[in-house]
């Protein structure tokens, strides 16, 4: 299984400097998270500044876990591409064009 980070674990006990460089260095990509709005589009904006790629998620804990509203805000507001975003290494994803199936105005 390849690395994914939630950034909920880390942001109450490491800056995000420090949380960035483990990111960074590993290989790893940061989570952002709709349901609470993390990281801010500065940390994002940083983070795509190093080469870190990102996945989505919801934290969906009941059935109202929305529509990604957030980070589909990021991708609009910090210049996200397809190829900042994280996909599995066996996804045939990689090898598909991007199509915009939900677009909310």
């Amino acid at each position: 299984m390849e690395p994914v980070i939630g950034f909920a674990l880390c942001r109450s006990f490491c800056t995000f400097s420090r949380v960035l460089d483990v990111l960074e260095r590993y290989g790893i990509a940061l989570e952002i998270n709709a349901r609470y709005r993390i990281p801010s589009f500065d940390i994002i904006r940083r983070a795509k500044q190093r080469g870190i790629k990102f996945t989505f998620g919801t934290n969906n804990v009941d059935a109202d876990f929305g529509r990604l509203e957030y980070s589909l805000e990021a991708v609009e507001k910090c210049g996200l591409t397809a190829g900042d975003i994280w996909f599995p290494s066996m996804s045939v994803r990689r090898e598909r064009p991007v199509v915009l199936y939900n677009k909310f105005e």
